[in-house]
């Protein structure tokens, strides 16, 4: 069950075998690729006394691709209109400083797919916004129209280009991953892969290129992504996540729950603190957010750190925040509550006309469930009672829950998913 969704499962079948196989798993999780692995051990197992063995962790591999390091330069000046598409690998990889130096270098204009939220600060005049589930039309703009596209860690999967026309697939791919599974299997575009860890290649590439042939493309360089948040008789969940960052520390992670919860966040969350979001459009299951960030607090205690999800994550996987309590680990919880399965019911009611099973028939009470469960709620239909609430939560230093009651009617910025599927 375990192995299709992790890099390494196995089973531990004695005590003896213990060292040797958790040793490969480690440098399995640490090294390459970087993930998940998963190791079976049965109680006999368990129970019995084994010798002391070492833990080796591995060093961080510095693995490039420099074959292509003269016609990636020389694609990039040729080109006429460069896009670079920023993906989750550059939060991964940590490879913000490397993105930056990149767009400054050829003077190239960066757009964001959902799970690369936070690859570059809202406010940098080379960053004109997120394309695809919760894109804006600037940004769709510019993917219809670049002839390099110029992919930082992104699988290019239907929520990141669900808006690019056929006919405008770029002349060329620049393609960085460090899985080859999709390089080059997407788009029809001429593809030049460069395979690797992403943060090691680009600062490869940019210490190599050849300074006096770099050529400083003309492009626009003021935000022009902004735009009109809608005007609701209730609270809007747009304005909430356009003023969150304003009203948070600045040394936060946010993790994001799918939804449209989450594809409001992707697109009018303004991150301040490149690397500071961790949202999962693809794999896009829903509670996924809860447990991540109580892990995170764990490993990271100084950050502030949130979890924006919805009434049906919450449902799902809410019961969570009792662990939160119980080992005191401070996330404060957004949850936003519309009383039904929001992205689902817009979703089928556009595609089918029926919105089977998408309504909750008697809602969530959020702060009545997170005081059950020993969090402190916090109950917010203003903007003013959001505001409150965040400074109380953050001064308060525990776990809490802030429950939003939003317009259910928003029209989330999804429904565009749809028009281009065929």
């Amino acid at each position: 069950m375990f192995r299709p969704a992790t890099l390494y499962s196995k089973l531990v079948e004695r005590g003896d075998h213990f060292g040797t196989i958790f040793n490969h798993a480690v440098s399995i999780a640490l090294s390459g690729q970087r993930g998940p692995v998963h190791l079976c051990i049965p109680f006999d197992v368990q129970t019995e006394m084994l010798e002391e063995c070492r833990i080796v962790i591995p060093e961080r591999e510095h693995l490039v691709s420099a074959g292509n390091l003269e016609r990636v330069l020389s694609v990039i000046n040729e080109s006429s209109h460069p896009l670079i598409i920023a993906g989750k690998g550059v939060n991964r990889s940590g490879a913000h400083e490397e993105l930056l130096q990149l767009a400054e270098t050829f003077n190239i204009p960066v757009v964001t797919s959902p799970g690369g939220k936070g690859a570059i600060a809202w406010d940098h005049p080379l960053y004109h916004g997120p394309i695809g589930v919760g894109g804006c039309k600037h940004g769709e703009d510019l993917l219809n129209r670049s002839d390099v596209f110029i992919v930082l860690g992104s699988r290019l999967s239907d929520m990141t280009i669900c808006n690019l026309k056929a006919e405008n697939h770029p002349k060329t791919l620049i393609q960085f991953d460090v899985d080859p599974t999709f390089v080059g299997k997407i788009l029809t575009s001429e593809t030049i892969a460069v395979s690797g860890d992403l943060r090691d290649n680009l600062a490869f590439y940019l210490q190599n290129f050849d300074s006096a042939a770099i050529k400083k493309h003309e492009t626009e360089t003021d935000v022009h992504y902004a735009e009109e948040l809608p005007v609701l008789p209730k609270l809007s969940l747009a304005s909430v996540m356009d003023t969150l960052s304003d009203l948070i520390p600045y040394n936060n992670t946010v993790f994001v729950d799918d939804g449209s919860h989450g594809f409001n966040a992707a697109k009018w969350y303004k991150v301040k603190k490149p690397g500071s979001v961790v949202f999962d459009a693809y794999f896009a299951c829903m509670g996924n957010s809860i447990g991540m960030a109580i892990g995170a607090k764990v490993a990271s205690p100084e950050e502030t750190i949130f979890c924006i999800t919805g009434d049906g994550c919450f449902m799902m996987l809410g019961t969570e925040i009792n662990t939160a309590v119980c080992k005191d680990i401070p996330v404060i919880f957004i949850v936003v509550n519309n009383m039904q399965l929001d992205m689902a019911l817009k979703g089928m009611e556009k595609t089918t006309g029926r919105i089977d099973g998408t309504i909750f028939e008697v809602p969530m009470d959020a702060v009545k469930f997170a005081e059950s469960l020993g969090a402190t709620g916090y109950r917010c239909e203003t903007l003013e009672q959001f505001t409150s609430a965040i400074h109380a939560a953050v001064a308060s230093n525990r776990v809490a829950v802030i429950e939003l009651l939003t317009d259910r009617t928003e029209v989330p910025p999804t429904a565009h998913r749809t028009l281009n599927l065929n």
